[in-house]
Protein backbone atom coordinates (compact mmCIF):
# COMPACT_ATOMS: atom_id res chain seq x y z
CA UNK A 1 0.00 0.00 0.00
CA UNK A 2 1.40 3.42 -0.92
CA UNK A 3 1.52 6.35 1.50
CA UNK A 4 -0.75 8.35 -0.82
CA UNK A 5 -3.87 7.60 -2.81
CA UNK A 6 -3.21 10.59 -5.11
CA UNK A 7 0.16 11.80 -6.42
CA UNK A 8 0.70 14.81 -8.66
CA UNK A 9 3.87 15.28 -10.70
CA UNK A 10 5.49 18.30 -12.24
CA UNK A 11 6.89 17.60 -15.73
CA UNK A 12 10.19 19.44 -16.32
CA UNK A 13 12.90 18.29 -13.93
CA UNK A 14 10.61 15.73 -12.30
CA UNK A 15 9.43 13.31 -14.98
CA UNK A 16 11.72 14.44 -17.79
CA UNK A 17 15.15 15.98 -18.18
CA UNK A 18 14.07 18.95 -20.27
CA UNK A 19 17.15 21.16 -19.93
CA UNK A 20 18.44 20.92 -23.54
CA UNK A 21 15.15 21.87 -25.20
CA UNK A 22 14.32 24.71 -22.83
CA UNK A 23 17.76 26.30 -22.71
CA UNK A 24 18.21 26.04 -26.49
CA UNK A 25 14.82 27.67 -27.08
CA UNK A 26 15.60 30.45 -24.60
CA UNK A 27 18.80 31.28 -26.46
CA UNK A 28 16.94 31.11 -29.78
CA UNK A 29 14.44 33.70 -28.48
CA UNK A 30 17.23 35.92 -27.14
CA UNK A 31 19.00 35.82 -30.50
CA UNK A 32 15.79 36.64 -32.36
CA UNK A 33 15.32 39.76 -30.24
CA UNK A 34 18.97 40.78 -30.45
CA UNK A 35 19.86 40.17 -26.80
CA UNK A 36 22.89 37.98 -27.54
CA UNK A 37 24.30 34.98 -25.61
CA UNK A 38 23.21 34.19 -22.06
CA UNK A 39 25.24 31.82 -19.82
CA UNK A 40 23.75 28.36 -19.39
CA UNK A 41 23.56 28.90 -15.63
CA UNK A 42 21.16 31.80 -16.23
CA UNK A 43 19.12 29.96 -18.88
CA UNK A 44 18.60 27.09 -16.42
CA UNK A 45 16.64 29.53 -14.24
CA UNK A 46 13.92 29.52 -16.93
CA UNK A 47 13.00 25.93 -16.01
CA UNK A 48 10.02 26.07 -13.68
CA UNK A 49 8.55 29.60 -13.66
CA UNK A 50 6.35 30.98 -16.47
CA UNK A 51 8.32 32.02 -19.55
CA UNK A 52 6.93 35.55 -19.73
CA UNK A 53 8.03 36.32 -16.19
CA UNK A 54 11.45 34.74 -16.78
CA UNK A 55 12.17 36.79 -19.90
CA UNK A 56 11.03 39.90 -18.05
CA UNK A 57 12.81 39.27 -14.74
CA UNK A 58 15.88 37.22 -15.71
CA UNK A 59 16.63 38.72 -19.13
CA UNK A 60 15.48 42.22 -18.10
CA UNK A 61 13.06 42.62 -21.01
CA UNK A 62 10.19 45.04 -21.30
CA UNK A 63 6.72 43.56 -21.23
CA UNK A 64 6.42 43.88 -25.02
CA UNK A 65 9.80 42.23 -25.64
CA UNK A 66 9.02 39.49 -23.12
CA UNK A 67 5.86 38.60 -25.05
CA UNK A 68 7.78 38.56 -28.34
CA UNK A 69 10.42 36.34 -26.71
CA UNK A 70 7.73 33.89 -25.55
CA UNK A 71 6.39 33.71 -29.11
CA UNK A 72 9.90 33.09 -30.51
CA UNK A 73 10.62 30.47 -27.86
CA UNK A 74 7.44 28.58 -28.67
CA UNK A 75 8.18 28.77 -32.40
CA UNK A 76 11.31 26.66 -31.91
CA UNK A 77 9.93 24.57 -29.04
CA UNK A 78 6.88 23.42 -31.05
CA UNK A 79 9.14 22.41 -33.96
CA UNK A 80 12.08 20.72 -32.26
CA UNK A 81 12.58 21.83 -28.64
CA UNK A 82 10.00 19.48 -27.17
CA UNK A 83 12.00 16.51 -28.53
CA UNK A 84 15.24 17.67 -26.88
CA UNK A 85 14.10 15.85 -23.79
CA UNK A 86 14.40 12.48 -22.05
CA UNK A 87 12.59 10.58 -19.29
CA UNK A 88 14.53 10.10 -16.05
CA UNK A 89 15.56 6.49 -15.54
CA UNK A 90 13.06 4.62 -13.38
CA UNK A 91 10.15 7.05 -13.83
CA UNK A 92 7.99 4.73 -16.03
CA UNK A 93 8.52 1.88 -13.55
CA UNK A 94 7.58 4.12 -10.63
CA UNK A 95 4.39 5.39 -12.30
CA UNK A 96 3.28 1.87 -13.17
CA UNK A 97 4.00 0.61 -9.65
CA UNK A 98 1.93 3.44 -8.15
CA UNK A 99 -0.98 2.78 -10.51
CA UNK A 100 -0.91 -0.95 -9.80
CA UNK A 101 -1.06 -0.11 -6.09
CA UNK A 102 -4.28 1.85 -6.71
CA UNK A 103 -2.83 5.35 -6.65
CA UNK A 104 -4.44 8.04 -8.84
CA UNK A 105 -1.84 9.99 -10.79
CA UNK A 106 -1.89 13.48 -12.29
CA UNK A 107 0.45 15.89 -13.99
CA UNK A 108 0.42 19.49 -12.74
CA UNK A 109 2.66 21.63 -14.96
CA UNK A 110 3.14 25.33 -15.68
CA UNK A 111 4.02 24.45 -19.28
CA UNK A 112 1.27 24.95 -21.91
CA UNK A 113 -1.19 22.06 -22.08
CA UNK A 114 -0.56 21.12 -25.76
CA UNK A 115 3.19 20.76 -25.15
CA UNK A 116 2.69 18.76 -21.95
CA UNK A 117 0.36 16.29 -23.65
CA UNK A 118 2.62 16.03 -26.71
CA UNK A 119 5.66 15.18 -24.58
CA UNK A 120 3.78 12.66 -22.45
CA UNK A 121 2.39 10.92 -25.53
CA UNK A 122 5.83 10.89 -27.19
CA UNK A 123 7.29 9.01 -24.23
CA UNK A 124 4.22 6.71 -23.83
CA UNK A 125 3.45 8.20 -20.40
CA UNK A 126 0.13 9.93 -21.14
CA UNK A 127 -2.02 6.83 -20.53
CA UNK A 128 -0.52 6.42 -17.04
CA UNK A 129 -2.20 9.59 -15.74
CA UNK A 130 -5.79 10.12 -14.71
CA UNK A 131 -5.49 13.89 -15.20
CA UNK A 132 -3.11 16.23 -17.00
CA UNK A 133 -3.43 19.87 -15.96
CA UNK A 134 -1.31 22.73 -17.30
CA UNK A 135 -1.84 26.27 -18.66
CA UNK A 136 -3.27 27.66 -21.89
CA UNK A 137 -0.96 28.87 -24.63
CA UNK A 138 -2.30 32.41 -24.16
CA UNK A 139 -1.49 32.49 -20.43
CA UNK A 140 1.54 34.54 -19.37
CA UNK A 141 1.19 33.73 -15.69
CA UNK A 142 0.77 30.43 -13.89
CA UNK A 143 -0.64 29.97 -10.41
CA UNK A 144 0.81 26.60 -9.38
CA UNK A 145 -1.64 26.23 -6.51
CA UNK A 146 -4.53 26.57 -8.98
CA UNK A 147 -2.96 23.96 -11.28
CA UNK A 148 -2.54 21.64 -8.27
CA UNK A 149 -6.18 22.20 -7.32
CA UNK A 150 -7.36 21.22 -10.81
CA UNK A 151 -5.08 18.17 -10.89
CA UNK A 152 -6.36 16.73 -7.61
CA UNK A 153 -9.09 14.07 -7.78
CA UNK A 154 -12.54 14.94 -6.47
CA UNK A 155 -11.88 12.98 -3.30
CA UNK A 156 -8.74 11.58 -1.70
CA UNK A 157 -7.42 10.58 1.68
CA UNK A 158 -3.84 11.84 1.34
CA UNK A 159 -2.14 13.50 -1.63
CA UNK A 160 1.35 14.64 -2.56
CA UNK A 161 2.74 17.04 -5.14
CA UNK A 162 6.14 16.00 -6.52
CA UNK A 163 8.32 18.69 -8.11
CA UNK A 164 11.80 20.12 -8.42
CA UNK A 165 11.20 23.86 -7.88
CA UNK A 166 9.88 26.10 -5.12
CA UNK A 167 6.75 26.83 -7.16
CA UNK A 168 5.76 23.16 -6.83
CA UNK A 169 6.40 23.11 -3.08
CA UNK A 170 4.58 26.39 -2.47
CA UNK A 171 1.63 25.34 -4.63
CA UNK A 172 1.33 22.06 -2.75
CA UNK A 173 1.43 23.70 0.67
CA UNK A 174 -1.16 26.30 -0.34
CA UNK A 175 -3.50 23.45 -1.29
CA UNK A 176 -2.81 21.53 1.93
CA UNK A 177 -1.11 18.51 0.32
CA UNK A 178 2.34 17.10 1.03
CA UNK A 179 5.20 18.72 -0.90
CA UNK A 180 7.79 16.17 -2.06
CA UNK A 181 10.86 17.68 -3.68
CA UNK A 182 13.27 16.01 -6.11
CA UNK A 183 16.77 17.49 -6.09
CA UNK A 184 17.79 15.56 -9.23
CA UNK A 185 15.85 18.24 -11.15
CA UNK A 186 16.69 21.93 -11.50
CA UNK A 187 15.89 23.60 -8.19
CA UNK A 188 18.29 21.92 -5.80
CA UNK A 189 17.96 20.71 -2.22
CA UNK A 190 18.35 24.12 -0.57
CA UNK A 191 15.59 25.71 -2.66
CA UNK A 192 13.23 22.83 -1.96
CA UNK A 193 13.85 22.80 1.79
CA UNK A 194 13.50 26.58 2.11
CA UNK A 195 10.19 26.50 0.24
CA UNK A 196 8.68 23.98 2.66
CA UNK A 197 9.24 20.52 1.19
CA UNK A 198 8.07 17.74 3.49
CA UNK A 199 10.71 15.46 1.96
CA UNK A 200 13.57 15.92 -0.52
CA UNK A 201 14.66 13.00 -2.71
CA UNK A 202 18.01 12.91 -4.51
CA UNK A 203 17.13 9.97 -6.79
CA UNK A 204 14.07 8.28 -8.31
CA UNK A 205 14.67 5.35 -5.94
CA UNK A 206 14.45 7.71 -2.96
CA UNK A 207 11.27 9.19 -4.43
CA UNK A 208 9.76 5.71 -4.68
CA UNK A 209 10.54 5.12 -1.01
CA UNK A 210 9.08 8.50 0.00
CA UNK A 211 5.84 7.67 -1.85
CA UNK A 212 5.75 4.08 -0.58
CA UNK A 213 5.92 2.51 -4.06
CA UNK A 214 6.35 -1.29 -3.80
CA UNK A 215 9.31 -2.96 -5.58
CA UNK A 216 9.05 -0.49 -8.39
CA UNK A 217 12.17 -1.60 -10.28
CA UNK A 218 11.29 -5.29 -10.38
CA UNK A 219 9.68 -6.35 -13.62
CA UNK A 220 8.91 -9.60 -15.38
CA UNK A 221 11.66 -10.45 -17.83
CA UNK A 222 11.37 -12.68 -20.89
CA UNK A 223 14.47 -14.39 -22.22
CA UNK A 224 14.41 -15.00 -25.99
CA UNK A 225 17.49 -17.22 -26.55
CA UNK A 226 19.00 -16.78 -29.97
CA UNK A 227 16.58 -14.00 -30.98
CA UNK A 228 18.15 -11.18 -33.01
CA UNK A 229 17.63 -7.56 -32.04
CA UNK A 230 14.75 -6.98 -34.48
CA UNK A 231 12.78 -9.94 -33.07
CA UNK A 232 13.21 -8.66 -29.51
CA UNK A 233 12.11 -5.20 -30.62
CA UNK A 234 9.02 -6.63 -32.37
CA UNK A 235 8.23 -8.69 -29.27
CA UNK A 236 8.33 -5.56 -27.08
CA UNK A 237 6.11 -3.71 -29.59
CA UNK A 238 3.70 -6.68 -29.64
CA UNK A 239 3.37 -6.64 -25.84
CA UNK A 240 2.94 -2.85 -25.71
CA UNK A 241 0.12 -3.11 -28.26
CA UNK A 242 -1.61 -5.45 -25.79
CA UNK A 243 -1.34 -3.04 -22.88
CA UNK A 244 1.92 -4.20 -21.29
CA UNK A 245 4.69 -1.58 -20.92
CA UNK A 246 7.55 -3.59 -22.41
CA UNK A 247 11.01 -2.65 -23.57
CA UNK A 248 14.08 -4.47 -24.81
CA UNK A 249 16.83 -4.96 -22.23
CA UNK A 250 20.16 -6.04 -23.62
CA UNK A 251 20.66 -9.08 -25.89
CA UNK A 252 17.73 -11.50 -26.14
CA UNK A 253 15.76 -9.92 -23.28
CA UNK A 254 12.42 -8.12 -23.01
CA UNK A 255 11.34 -6.54 -19.72
CA UNK A 256 7.80 -5.70 -18.59
CA UNK A 257 8.01 -2.49 -16.55
CA UNK A 258 6.56 -2.39 -13.06
CA UNK A 259 6.52 -4.85 -10.17
CA UNK A 260 7.35 -8.42 -11.19
CA UNK A 261 6.48 -11.83 -9.86
CA UNK A 262 9.81 -13.51 -10.64
CA UNK A 263 13.39 -12.53 -9.91
CA UNK A 264 14.80 -14.71 -12.71
CA UNK A 265 13.87 -14.20 -16.39
CA UNK A 266 11.46 -16.67 -17.96
CA UNK A 267 12.64 -18.52 -21.06
CA UNK A 268 10.11 -17.88 -23.81
CA UNK A 269 11.36 -20.84 -25.86
CA UNK A 270 12.06 -23.66 -23.38
CA UNK A 271 13.83 -26.56 -25.13
CA UNK A 272 13.20 -24.91 -28.45
CA UNK A 273 15.36 -23.40 -31.19
CA UNK A 274 14.22 -20.30 -33.01
CA UNK A 275 13.92 -20.73 -36.82
CA UNK A 276 16.70 -18.89 -38.66
CA UNK A 277 14.40 -17.19 -41.19
CA UNK A 278 13.18 -13.74 -40.10
CA UNK A 279 9.48 -14.18 -40.94
CA UNK A 280 9.39 -17.73 -39.59
CA UNK A 281 11.25 -16.62 -36.47
CA UNK A 282 8.69 -13.90 -35.82
CA UNK A 283 5.71 -16.22 -36.39
CA UNK A 284 7.22 -18.67 -33.90
CA UNK A 285 7.90 -15.88 -31.41
CA UNK A 286 4.33 -14.61 -31.75
CA UNK A 287 2.93 -18.07 -30.95
CA UNK A 288 5.05 -18.29 -27.80
CA UNK A 289 4.18 -14.73 -26.77
CA UNK A 290 0.48 -15.56 -26.99
CA UNK A 291 1.02 -18.67 -24.88
CA UNK A 292 2.89 -16.60 -22.31
CA UNK A 293 0.10 -14.01 -22.27
CA UNK A 294 -2.47 -16.77 -21.73
CA UNK A 295 -0.47 -18.14 -18.80
CA UNK A 296 0.00 -14.67 -17.33
CA UNK A 297 -3.72 -13.89 -17.43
Amino acid sequence: MTKYDAVLFDLDGTLTRSEPGITNCVQYALDRLGFGPMPLSERLRFIGPPLYESFRDIAGMSEADAQRAVDAYRERFSAVGWMENSVYDGIPDLLIALRLAGCRLSVASAKPQPFVEKILRHFSLFRLFDRVEAIRLCDNHADKAEIVRRALPASFARAAMVGDRRFDMEGARRMGVDAVGVSYGYGGREELISSGAHAVCDTVDELAAALGAPDFRRGDRLYLPGAPEDICRRAADYLRARGLPAQTQGPCMVRILGPGAEDAPENLFPDHALPPDGDAAWRDTEIHLNRWLDRRS
